[in-house]
């Protein structure tokens, strides 16, 4: 019932998973899931549906979880460990008190969130021919960390799939423009995760009475270099990988 199973890093992650199912690679959810669907939600699992052929508006899959945090284009929300029955005061006209119940309801929730539970987040975009798609995706945070999780963007099972430009008008042309000139670039190098430079410590030994300089290790991903002259130190680079 998965539509994909991985980690959706980026937008252009989205993007990718969108077009599969568009051109036929990927399947798109077709109903809401039925109980045992839902148990079977694991870390990993992206499903993809169109509200006019599935008929669903709103997911639903048997979790309970925190309010929604925007994070980029996405919303996401946290594994809760139950539900709070206990009630927030209702907010009245003074803003000191507002504030208060906003600190109460945060903390609440942070208290409830389940150790090493999910996350859930979710995107929606419409097609210029009108159809309203949706992408739901779970993941645990260490999975990521350690890897386990693969990126649609550097999976070699969907490097041949393209993006039309102008396809997803909710996309800001300038973010699309700026994932889709790195990712056809590194797609010709296939790498499991994006790339990492180690920067060298640097030594500055001025007498023998001064202790050298030594500053910190650093890695920095390359696809998280802004999208202006860093592009050409990132072609220099790159092309340097593949000698």
């Amino acid at each position: 019932m998965e539509t994909y199973h991985g980690y959706i890093e980026s937008v252009h992650d989205a993007l990718l998973i969108f077009e599969a199912c568009r051109l036929g690679y990927l399947s798109r959810v077709q109903r809401r899931l039925a109980d045992k669907e839902r148990r079977n939600i694991r870390s990993g699992s992206v499903f993809i549906w169109e509200e006019g052929e599935s008929g669903i508006r709103r997911w639903t899959d048997g979790y309970i979880w925190s309010p929604s945090r925007v994070f980029g284009s996405f919303l996401t929300y946290r594994e809760l460990k139950t539900r709070h029955k206990g009630k927030i005061p209702s907010p009245t006209l003074s803003n000191s008190d507002s504030d208060s119940d906003d600190r109460a309801r945060t903390n609440q929730h942070d208290d409830a969130i389940k150790e090493n539970g999910l996350v859930k987040q979710s995107m929606s975009v419409t097609t210029t021919t009108g159809r309203k798609l949706h992408l739901i995706s779970y993941y645990n945070k260490d999975h990521v960390a350690s890897g386990l999780l693969k990126v649609p963007s550097f999976d070699s099972s969907l490097a041949h799939i393209k993006i039309p430009k102008g396809f997803y008008p909710d996309i800001a042309p300038d973010l699309f423009q700026c994932a889709q000139r790195f990712f056809n670039h590194a797609g010709k190098h296939k790498p499991s995760r994006p790339p990492m430079i180690k920067l060298a410590p640097l030594v500055f030994n001025n007498s023998a009475q001064t202790p050298p300089l030594a500053l910190p290790l650093q890695d920095i991903r390359l696809d998280r270099l802004p999208c202006s002259e860093d592009h050409r130190q990132l072609r220099v680079l790159a092309n340097t990988f593949s000698l």
